[in-house]
């Protein structure tokens, strides 16, 4: 990926250490790249059952969710230690982006299936059933599949699709977790 060249779809951001970048339930219509550093995610922040439940590091995304869905922020970003540098991408730059960088889109789909993965892998037995059921979707198991060649093709003959394909892991994810948190104690 060329970090100068993507750096011109969006906004350079530096956030110092703990700071809020976004803030669960906030409306958003951005995407976060992260350049420089690493976020913490965090869930349920203003409520009983707060939980830590991710850390990202340079080179991946957070906050597509709303991007995407054009949704409530699902969780809370905060800026880790040292501070993080971020590029926020809009909507209207990401499609744009897309088209030229269709590698980029495939990293936002690689890095969505796999928090999906991560959070199914880590979850406790009464998550066997519902995560059997997500593998066992057909859109799920094809994105599984997908290469990035097989992705590039796809990117440059339909774009729709493949949006239909990254808000299809988003939604996922937010249902994901929203079971997750139901089912913590306490």
């Amino acid at each position: 990926m060329d970090i100068d060249k993507v750096s011109k779809c969006g906004k350079v951001r530096y956030f110092n250490s703990e700071s809020f970048i976004c803030i669960e339930g906030n409306e958003g219509e951005t995407a976060f790249l992260v350049l420089k550093g690493y976020v913490e995610v965090i869930l349920g922040t203003f409520r009983d059952k707060k939980r830590n439940i991710a850390r990202i590091d340079e080179g991946a995304f957070f906050g597509e969710m709303s991007m995407l869905e054009g949704s409530p922020r699902s969780a809370t970003v905060i800026a880790g230690g040292g501070g993080v540098t971020v590029l926020e991408i809009r909507k209207e730059d990401f499609l744009m982006l897309m088209k030229t960088e269709p590698e980029l889109a495939y990293k936002l789909l690689k890095t969505l299936y796999n928090r999906i993965e991560d959070t199914l892998n880590s979850s406790d037995r009464r998550m066997v059933a519902y995560a059997a059921d997500i593998r066992r979707d057909k859109t799920y198991k094809e994105i599984c599949s997908i290469n990035l060649q097989q992705f590039t093709v796809i990117v440059r003959q339909q774009e729709d699709y493949v949006l239909k394909l990254l808000t299809y892991l988003s939604h996922t994810l937010t249902k994901i977790n929203r079971e997750f948190m139901e089912r913590l104690p306490g």
